[in-house]
């Protein structure tokens, strides 16, 4: 559970951490590399449907 106070906190966090990741991680990978971690990241998606779920 989240209260409004830890919403409103996370909510001013959010933007410093999606730059630092954007920094550190993203920026930092080829065009092949991120179209690796985009299809990775669809399998969770993919099973749910073939599973029916």
């Amino acid at each position: 559970m989240l209260t409004a106070r830890g919403l409103d906190t996370l909510g001013n966090a959010a933007p410093a951490h999606v730059e630092s990741v954007r920094h550190h991680f993203i920026d930092r990978l080829a065009p092949a590399d991120l179209a690796a971690l985009e299809q990775i990241a669809r399998r969770p998606e993919q099973a749910e449907d073939d599973s029916g779920e």
